[in-house]
């Protein structure tokens, strides 16, 4: 066994380290406002110039097959129990399902606390995220009756968004307040359900919440996820509009919505919500050539004459983000 005097250095070295570790932090920091240079300049050089050093290879490749090996064993795991799932015991049901993601957040959070295991944090998290809501809706089947499936998306998300938001406020790790943005959006949906809305009108408004949810993230440190988010929820936004005025006299509309998102998206300056602006506006001009101008001979080409002007305008926004991005 080690001596107190013993232990007692080990922890004075690391937390020498540790102090080293943040000066060094903030020297870089003090030096990068000197000089008006970004973190992304700061990763973009360190890939430039170490990217592709053999040191660098080795460990894209160690993580690589760490994440090819930790995929394999929750498909090997998920098939195993999907195999002997009629003959497991309700309460086997539910630990089979829920104990994994129990497990996977505790390991996830274990491993922040040592920097050598730190990139395994986000793998586990993803797991957590996916099995304990698996295991709470396994818990109501087994245990409850009922075919609400409102009622029970608001039970299980709403204690979950809660973990991961309790959880972000202590770690600060972007992939908790991703899972808590879904969750959240999981009980806003249900809730609205519960409220006896339309199934379209939930859609739309999901997709304009998520979208301003999704500017203000874009303007925190946490905002690595925010592409995605902005291109899933514009495309639920116009999925939603379009099923609420289809076939309808105020279909005209949506030509108005698609440059409405086409304008948000440049004011954002996001390149994801560009494109599914884009999407959307072509989409909405297919329906409207179906509907009013299949067989009319002037519509082709206005149709081009359209194009090359949404062709000027896409060049010019992505210029516009581009250089606001170099600023």
């Amino acid at each position: 066994l080690l001596q107190p005097r013993t232990i007692h250095r080990l922890g004075g070295a690391r937390m020498n380290r540790d102090i080293k570790r943040e000066t060094a932090l903030a020297d870089i920091a003090a030096r990068a406002r000197q000089h008006n240079i970004t973190p992304d300049d700061i990763a973009a050089y360190m890939l430039a110039h170490e990217g592709n050093s053999p040191a660098a290879q080795t460990n894209i490749l160690i993580r690589l097959l760490s994440y090819l090996g930790g995929l394999l064993v929750f498909t090997g795991m998920g098939y195993f129990i999907s195999q002997q799932w009629e003959y497991f015991d309700s309460v086997s049901r539910v630990l089979i399902t829920f104990g994994p993601g129990l497990i996977a957040l505790i390991l996830g959070v274990a491993t922040l606390r040592d920097e050598r295991y730190i990139n395994a944090a986000t793998p586990l998290f993803l797991i957590a995220a996916f099995m304990q809501p698996t295991g709470f809706f396994v818990l109501l089947h087994e245990y409850f009756t009922g075919d609400d499936a409102a009622l029970a998306c608001i039970i299980v998300f709403t204690p979950l968004m809660l973990q991961m938001l309790l959880l972000f406020s202590q770690l600060k790790r972007t992939s908790l307040l991703f899972f808590a943005f879904i969750y959240g959006t999981a009980v806003y949906g249900a809730l609205m359900d519960k409220a006896g809305m339309d199934g379209d009108v939930i859609a739309a408004v999901i997709g304009f919440s998520g979208l301003l949810v999704s500017a203000a993230l874009n303007r925190t440190p946490y905002r690595t996820f925010v592409p995605f988010t902005y291109f899933v929820y514009a495309a639920c936004f116009a999925g939603g509009c379009f099923a609420l005025l289809e076939d309808s006299r105020a279909d005209i509309l949506l030509i108005a919505i698609g440059g409405l998102m086409i304008f948000a998206s440049v004011k954002a300056q996001s390149r994801s919500f560009l494109c599914a602006s884009v999407l959307t506006m072509l989409c909405y001009l297919c329906y409207y050539t179906e509907q009013y101008f299949a067989s009319s001979l002037g519509w082709p080409l206005a149709l081009i004459f359209i194009g090359l002007f949404m062709i000027m305008i896409s060049s010019y926004a992505v210029k516009k983000i581009t250089a606001s991005a170099d600023k």
